[in-house]
């Protein structure tokens, strides 16, 4: 799975329609977060100062850095000067015109921090790993569809099971995430497709009150074993290019 995600000489141009994911791989033997600090603004640094030294800490700073980093890249500008914001719904976004405008999405779990960016339109990522203590039966209950709930049933072999709902999950918060209207978009108000694609596949949101829909993209994306991982546009994407950050010539 690794050999698909290139070490690029640089920070590659975003291209029209292209995907970029973004892998950090937070290493115990290199555990000294203090390093993400430079490429933070103020607000960003003191938050950081307020947490406890541990995982929670070290995603948010590496996540954080990581996102300024590559946006500041594609900008030309600071990486402290990029101007995110909360958007309605608590999703980080890009202050800046429409001309300079990038979606981007963060991601982690354990020790992998994936971060998702598009010129086109919104994008969203999540990556989860297989959890086999978690009741997926109950879980898919409450959080996927009756069709989705009834194909994980059919499925006899517990791993398999497990793996099947784990990826509808990621799917599903991929999506969500797109979406960016967070809590108030039910897992359970959609279909997402139930076999593994890197292909984009189309799902579709109808509004509540049903007068208008919207289309998103999924794609599945291979990262390491016992892990399930997806990404989310509004529009088609034309490529998904997978790459490993740092680049070759940016030390951290």
């Amino acid at each position: 799975m690794h050999d698909e995600w290139e070490r690029s000489a640089g920070i590659p141009k975003l291209a029209q329609g292209e995907v970029q994911v973004w892998w950090i791989e937070l290493s115990a033997e290199n555990a000294d977060d203090t390093k993400y600090l430079p490429a933070l603004n103020a607000e960003e640094t003191e938050r950081a100062g307020r947490l406890r030294a541990g995982q929670v800490r070290t995603q948010f700073l590496a996540g954080r850095s990581g996102v300024r980093t590559l946006l500041g890249a594609h900008l030309g500008i600071a990486p402290q000067k990029v101007p995110i914001v909360m958007a309605e719904f608590g999703k980080p976004e890009l202050d800046s015109p429409s001309s300079e405008k990038i979606h981007f999405n963060v991601a982690h779990s354990r020790s992998t921090i994936l971060i998702a960016l598009n010129l086109t339109a919104p994008v969203g990522i999540d990556i989860e790993y297989l959890d086999r203590k978690i009741e997926v039966e109950e879980v898919a209950r409450h959080s996927l569809t009756e069709q989705e709930t009834s194909t994980l049933l059919a499925i006899d072999d517990v791993a398999a099971r497990s793996k099947f709902f784990f990826e509808c999950w990621t799917r599903k918060e991929a999506v969500v995430k797109a979406d960016g209207r967070g809590l108030s978009l039910p897992l359970t108000s959609f279909e997402a497709p139930t076999e593994s694609s890197s292909r984009p596949s189309s799902v579709t949101i109808l509004n509540m009150d049903r007068l208008f829909q919207r289309t998103y993209f999924v794609s599945d994306i291979a990262i390491v074993e016992g892990a399930a991982c997806a990404v989310a546009t509004a529009d088609r994407p034309s490529s998904v290019r997978l790459l490993r950050f740092p680049p070759a010539d940016l030390a951290l």
